[in-house]
């Protein structure tokens, strides 16, 4: 491979794992350190960053810095997004166990209780809670604003389970207009982030 060729390659790279992360080159610049311009240069495959650089952008892009220098990106997802969605996935298995286990445990305290279920009605909510917590951490916004949308959805659902009021069901009107806000304001920072690129 020649010094254009891996020139290229990499310039090809740093596009593409910079916008798979939805960041501008202004902002890989202040997370670096460097300026706009040498990030810009880079992607235009008219200078290499050098071995420290690499090292941060392979980390900061959960790939090697083979990925950065070969052809083509990987289509795969890589080893640490798929470990980040089963750890996700893993913290909602938990919620779903403890409920499960205060079922149980309560159903041979009070076997008749009628409002047994409710362990896991609640358990949607906290679910959605933690789902929105590891999107906060780790995933995109479209993934946030669906866990926002879960924990505004699950939570009426509980309340209005959980109240026993002939009027609790309005609270689905309260959960509708704050979808209507939650989907504006995700919107908002889709344009917001658009506009920067």
């Amino acid at each position: 491979m020649t010094e254009n060729e891996l020139k290229q390659n990499l310039a090809k790279n740093l596009v593409y794992y910079r916008k798979r992360k939805g960041m501008t080159q202004s902002a890989l610049a202040e997370l670096l350190s460097y300026t706009d311009k040498s990030v810009s240069k880079w992607e235009r495959a008219e200078g290499i960053p050098d071995a420290l650089v690499l090292k941060q952008l392979a980390t900061l892009y959960d790939v090697t810095v083979d990925d950065l220098l070969g052809g083509e990106p990987p289509k795969h997802i890589p080893m640490a997004k798929r470990k980040k969605v089963i750890i996700g996935l893993l913290a909602v298995c938990l919620v779903w166990l403890v409920a499960a286990t205060t079922y149980f445990i309560l159903g041979l305290c009070v076997p008749d209780a009628e409002w047994l279920p409710m362990c896991f009605l609640f358990a949607l909510p906290v679910s959605s809670i933690v789902l929105l917590v590891f999107a906060s951490m780790w995933w995109t916004p479209l993934v946030q604003g669906l866990s926002v949308s879960a924990l505004v959805w699950s939570l009426a659902l509980s309340c209005e389970r959980f109240i026993t009021n002939p009027a609790s069901h309005n609270i689905y009107i309260a959960a509708g207009v704050f979808e209507v806000l939650t989907i504006l304001w995700f919107l908002l920072i889709g344009m917001k982030k658009h506009r920067t690129k």
